[in-house]
């Protein structure tokens, strides 16, 4: 992981993360990259499950402070965008579906931070989530339409998220 250091800094610096940020991130890439040379794992192979082995190797051997998999997503996405690891797998589920689809309108069209953006997606997923697992042991089915103003309140969905006009009923609450 060596040679891909200072442009990993440079452009999370780019991004606007913080100073702190970087340097647990490149801590991170570190730790990683000593793995995955006693494992004999190349750049190109770097993937969630082969970041979740690393997890697992450092829990093991008892360290106490270990980075979960979504905190290695801007260096996937870097090595992405330097040609190094290839494109994610699609999407499994429905849900995760909408979830990327959310992802690529947050960021073209409303041009968000990263953090906002992060934010944002856990909170929709909490949503979404909570919600389809609801309809799917209610006897309604709940189309994803509508928002109520309870069931915003229930999700804690912060004020920028919420729809503009109105608050019609989900016919759920």
């Amino acid at each position: 992981m060596g040679p891909f250091v200072s442009d990993f800094r440079t452009s999370l610096s780019e991004q606007g993360y913080s100073v702190l940020a970087v340097g647990n991130m490149l801590t991170d890439m570190g730790a990683s990259g000593r793995w995955m040379q006693e494992h004999d794992v190349q750049p190109d192979q770097l993937s969630p499950a082969v970041i979740a082995d690393f997890r697992s190797d450092c829990v093991a051997a008892g360290r106490r402070k270990v980075s979960s998999v979504k905190c290695f997503a801007a260096l996937l996405r870097f090595l992405r965008g330097e040609g190094v690891i290839g494109d994610p797998p699609a999407p499994e589920s429905a849900l995760e579906r909408l979830l990327v689809g959310y992802r690529g309108w947050l960021v073209t069209e409303r041009s968000l931070a990263e953090m906002t953006i992060i934010r944002y997606e856990n909170l929709a997923r909490r949503f979404l989530q909570q919600h389809l697992t609801e309809a799917a042991s209610s006897s309604k089915r709940w189309t994803g339409r509508r928002w109520c103003r309870s069931c915003c309140a229930s999700a804690n969905v912060s004020a920028s998220a919420r729809p503009r006009a109105g608050w019609p009923s989900c016919g759920r609450c």
